[in-house]
This record gives C-alpha cells, sequence and structure tokens, in this order.
C-alpha cells in the first residue's frame, strides 16, 4: 500500500471501530510502500457473509448500520471522509464485538480532495 491514512485509522481504532495499528513503516523503508501490521481479528467481512447465503438477523444488521455510521461520523468530526466504504471493508463478528472497518487506504481531508463525498 503506497497511500494508507495513519490518522484516520488511529481515529477508528480508538474508538473500537478498526484493528490495533501494531506497525507502518515509512516509505522509504519499504521501496515506496507501506508495510502496515494490524492486530488479527476473527471476523468475516460482510460481503462474504452474504456470498455464503447466511442471513443476518434484523437487530445484528441495525448494529451494525449503527456502528459503521458511527466510524464514519467520527472520521468527518476529524474532518476526514472515507471513501471506501464497501462491503468487503467491514469486517463483522458473532458475538461481542459488531463490526469494524478495514482498508482505510482511501481517505481524504474535507474541504480539499473527497467534498463532494462527504457532502452526498
Amino acid at each position: 500500500m503506497s497511500k494508507y491514512c495513519v490518522a484516520a485509522h488511529n481515529i477508528c481504532a480508538t474508538a473500537d471501530f478498526a484493528p490495533k495499528l501494531l506497525y507502518c513503516s515509512d516509505d522509504a523503508e519499504a521501496r515506496g510502500f507501506r508495510m502496515i501490521i494490524m492486530e488479527y481479528l476473527d471476523g468475516t467481512a460482510l460481503d462474504q457473509r452474504f456470498n455464503k447465503g447466511d442471513t443476518i438477523d434484523v437487530s445484528h444488521s441495525l448494529t451494525i448500520y449503527r456502528d459503521v455510521k458511527f466510524a464514519i461520523n467520527e472520521l468527518h468530526n476529524k474532518n476526514f471522509v472515507f471513501a471506501n466504504l464497501r462491503p468487503p471493508n467491514i469486517l463483522i463478528f458473532g458475538t461481542g464485538k459488531n463490526c469494524i472497518l478495514t482498508s482505510l487506504t482511501l481517505i481524504g481531508v474535507e474541504d480539499t480532495m473527497w467534498t463532494v463525498i462527504h457532502h452526498q
């Protein structure tokens, strides 16, 4: 990965909506790319859950929606915009923790590069 927003990742991780970031190299260390190491979390990407034909209880669906909305709001409150929100980037769990965001690569700062996405 060459474009990774560590600040946005840490905002989500602090609120428990992203895995803890264990290591992130600088671009020079990995020949122009960043090496990113996160904690392992045993969950399922939302798209994989539906590809298997599984269903999700309505109350769990609402909780996932609220968690994603909260995470996005946390980013917006810090003037970040997550432009990669799609089912493969939402990791869900059966019990306890409900969902987290992954692949925080397409992040923009409000009013500089992703304004149109933020205000839709």
